[in-house]
């Protein structure tokens, strides 16, 4: 199960604790195939590409660390707790907010775009 006790790392070595995550804006478009010859409603068909959308996810991390919100597209990987199938795609932050800040640990909020296709790996 995704979310408190699951992972997020970036291949520049970011690492957060997962409290809450959130996926949106999977998009497939529409591609109009009609014609003036056509009677009755509007005819598409899917388009071959779709946009992975992005995920919004609120984390723990250690203070020391700096996030990569000015890193190009890299690996992502979510890790649920307990050692479920992994997801791994490539993105890059959009968005960062700071929720909270102890000497320990910061807890934040981190947008995350997707880039090309998501896939599920086992461990």
């Amino acid at each position: 199960m995704l979310g408190h006790g699951s992972t997020i790392t970036f291949d520049s070595g970011f690492l957060a604790s997962i409290q809450s995550i959130s996926l949106s804006g999977v998009e497939r478009a529409p591609i109009p195939n009609w014609h003036f010859g056509t009677s009755g409603g509007k005819t598409f068909e899917p388009a071959d590409t779709y946009d992975p959308g992005g995920l919004v996810v609120d984390i723990n991390y250690d203070a020391t660390e700096i996030p990569p919100i000015t890193g190009a597209a890299e690996t992502v990987t979510i890790t649920p707790a307990g050692g479920a199938d992994a997801i791994s795609f490539s993105g890059f932050m959009t968005g960062y907010d700071v929720n909270m800040v102890s000497e320990e640990t910061i807890r934040a909020t981190a947008r995350i775009k997707a880039s090309g296709a998501v896939t599920w790996t086992t461990p």
